[in-house]
């Protein structure tokens, strides 16, 4: 049985509650409420509500593609290990 570490924790982004206008052209938005009949977009009432967005990202943090590509680089290796266990038991 393999033991991983866990590496340096850093601390995550920063998120803060924001304030915005479910009137604001977002088709997609726009869609999911006329289909829910959770409004009525002929006559918008400036109605806002809050969600959570990240505020900052610390400055050394690791991005989407990197752990993409980390992840595809253990993937070969594990199945290059997984091919090497196969051919040493055919033998």
């Amino acid at each position: 049985m393999q033991n991983f570490s866990v590496g340096h924790l850093e601390a995550g982004p920063v998120f803060e509650c924001v304030r915005f206008s479910i009137y604001g052209r977002s088709p997609l938005l726009q869609h999911y409420l006329y289909h829910h009949n959770l409004t009525d977009t002929q006559k918008p009432t400036g109605l806002a509500i809050s969600r959570t967005q990240v505020k900052e990202i610390p400055e050394h943090s690791i991005t989407y593609k990197q752990v993409v590509k980390g992840q595809g680089k253990k993937a070969k290796k594990l199945y290059q290990e997984y091919q090497e266990y196969v051919e040493s038991q055919m033998k």
